[in-house]
């Protein structure tokens, strides 16, 4: 009877560690899709992303702007972007699809 018990918990281990391990996975292939749409999105806008501050910029008129809403700077976080004041300290965190919206509406 013990060995049954024991075989039990042994399934019952493995059955838990598999289910944790294919959740962690399926979660990682998401946010990889979606950083990728992020930057695929980025790319047909012009968008550009700073490797070391991570500010988000664009070229206009042959010159380089940082991007601004409502004069706060954007950066790019993950799959979104962040506002964040001079500090840096993050105020908004904003949908890409919400940040180009108000992007279109800002005059060049």
């Amino acid at each position: 009877m013990d060995e049954k018990n024991t075989a039990r918990l042994v399934m019952l281990f493995v059955a838990v560690f598999v289910t944790i391990l294919v959740i962690n996975m399926s979660y990682s292939l998401w946010r990889d899709k979606q950083n990728n749409a992020f930057l695929a999105t980025n790319s047909a806008w012009g968008v550009q992303c700073d490797r070391n501050s991570r500010a988000a910029w664009v070229i206009r008129d042959g010159k380089r702007v940082t991007l601004t809403v409502d004069n706060l700077t954007l950066y790019c976080s993950g799959y979104r972007f962040s506002a964040r004041d001079e500090s840096g300290k993050e105020i908004h965190i904003l949908d890409k699809n919400v940040a180009y919206q108000r992007l279109l509406r800002q005059p060049n």
